[in-house]
């Protein structure tokens, strides 16, 4: 059997897309047997050098989320490589006030990409701009770790939120939503599973310093998952990471009706989608009140999860992908 040589470059390696998208990926590819590589992206001149050098030698370069200037693009493309484009956000509106540099270098690495593997449906569009191979994979979860496994011996019911404190902002909006809640229900608590913590008036806040070890634990507290976004050109890249998290612990979600949570959440069935604030107070209501619903509803979550983002259906679409390209069959 011929031995693939690639090369995974992520933007970051402690990015939890990195985690969920790539390195189990990577796994796969060594338990067969390829020649395979992670590497971050180094910032010095010698470091990038060096790291084009590992292009030479590769077959394949797979990168995730990287947008490299435009002398690394001529290089890059002189180099004449198969590349694997992987993106799970909106990288070419990271930033608003330089829109142009970021589109523009998006452009430039869609042109020479042979397959661009985007997380969503917004995302692909923007990829099929420019590239004529285009794929949606969806971020996946490993449902075999990932599963239902609540404390017996809870007396409250936990509304809680996981990302990075980059992303707190949309939280915070619904502070005034969280604060009448408390009103209603005294016995309600907020899980913040984060770095960071922010104050939140009138609830009482379960700070979740986030840790990969810890991670699992605290999404099982949970009674609720909350996913609200803002409805711009960057926050309708994101994937859906968030609610397929809760989903897999049996968690039922509330979420904005925002990009692809609209496909994963079916509104009244897996979890509720919410756009104003008095939806939101309205729905979080009913679920707090409601144990029969919660447990339903998170029966059809999980369902949603196992069925459609499993991990190991991921990794087999994945590595299809990579083997086509470098013309070898398993």
């Amino acid at each position: 059997m011929s031995i693939i040589d690639i090369i995974l470059v992520v933007h970051k390696k402690d990015y939890p897309g990195s985690r969920a998208r790539i390195y189990p990926v990577a796994e796969e590819m060594v338990k067969r047997g390829w020649q395979c590589e992670v590497r971050g992206v180094p910032k010095g001149f010698i470091g990038r050098i060096r790291l084009f050098l590992r292009f030479f030698n590769s077959d394949i370069i797979l990168l995730h989320k990287k947008l490299f200037n435009r002398l690394e693009l001529r290089v890059l493309k002189a180099l004449r490589k198969k590349i694997i484009f992987d993106f799970d956000d909106a990288i070419m509106y990271t930033d608003p006030r330089r829109i142009s540099r970021f589109t523009g270098r998006f452009r430039g690495i869609m042109e020479i990409t042979d397959i661009a593997v985007a997380g969503n449906e917004y995302l692909a569009e923007e990829a099929k701009k420019y590239c004529k191979r285009v794929e949606i994979l969806t971020t996946p979860v490993d449902v075999e770790k990932y599963s239902p496994g609540r404390p017996n011996d809870k007396k409250e019911i936990v509304i809680g939120w996981i990302g990075t404190k980059g992303n707190l902002f949309y939280l915070e909006a619904l502070k005034p939503v969280f604060k009448k809640l408390a009103g209603k229900f005294p016995d309600i608590s907020l899980s913040v599973i984060c770095s960071d913590f922010p104050e939140f008036e009138g609830i009482k806040v379960n700070r979740r310093k986030w840790s990969v070890e810890n991670e699992l634990a605290y999404l099982r507290e949970l009674d609720i998952g909350l996913m609200p976004l803002t409805d711009d050109i960057w926050s309708r890249g994101k994937c859906g990471f968030k609610i397929l998290q809760y989903f897999s612990v049996g968690v039922p979600v509330v979420a904005s009706p925002v990009g692809i949570n609209c496909d994963i959440i079916k509104h009244g069935v897996n979890g509720f989608l919410a756009s104003s604030n008095e939806e939101w107070e309205a729905r979080l209501s009913e679920l707090i009140a409601d144990s029969s619903l919660r447990k339903k509803m998170g029966l059809e979550s999980r369902k949603t999860v196992a069925e459609k983002y499993a991990l190991t259906d991921y990794i087999k679409k994945y590595v299809s992908l990579v083997e086509e390209l470098s013309g070898v069959r398993a």
